[in-house]
C-alpha cells in the first residue's frame, strides 16, 4: 500500500494485498502486476519481503501474501502455467523464509523466529 497523504509515503507488505483487492475490482490489474513484481524484486535484493520499504524494516516482515497476489492475478493471465512458473521460485523462497527452524521444533521447543508448532502438530 502506498499512502501519499499524512505521515506515510511507503509500502506496507500485508496492507498491499487489500489495496490489490480494490485495484482488481477497479480493473487495474497492471498496477497489481507491478506490485507483485516490486515485491519479488525486494525479495531478490533482501532475501525476504520486508514489512515496509525503509531500511529499518529489513529485520522483519508481515504475513506472506506473495502466493495470494499470484492467485489474485491468475484469472487475468492468458498463459496461467507460464505465469505460475514465473513466480513459483519466489513463493517457495518466501515459504522457506517463514518456515526456517521448523525442523527443529518439538513439543518442548515450539517456536523459532517466525514459525510456531501448534499442539496439533501443524505450523
Amino acid at each position: 500500500m502506498l499512502c501519499l497523504s499524512g505521515r506515510f509515503r511507503e509500502i506496507y507488505y500485508w496492507d498491499s494485498y487489500f489495496s490489490a483487492l480494490g485495484l482488481i475490482k477497479s480493473h487495474k490489474t497492471k498496477l497489481v502486476m507491478s506490485m507483485l513484481d516490486n515485491f519479488v524484486d525486494l525479495q531478490r535484493r533482501f532475501d525476504c519481503i520486508p514489512n515496509g520499504n525503509r531500511s529499518y524494516y529489513l529485520s522483519r516482515s508481515q504475513p506472506p501474501i506473495l502466493g495470494l497476489l499470484v492467485e489474485l492475478l491468475l484469472p487475468f493471465q492468458s498463459e496461467p502455467i507460464s505465469f505460475i512458473k514465473k513466480y513459483i521460485d519466489a513463493i517457495t523462497k518466501e515459504y522457506e523464509f517463514w518456515m526456517q527452524g521448523s525442523d527443529d521444533l518439538t513439543d518442548e521447543k515450539s517456536e523459532h523466529r517466525r514459525v510456531v508448532k501448534l499442539p496439533d502438530g501443524s505450523f
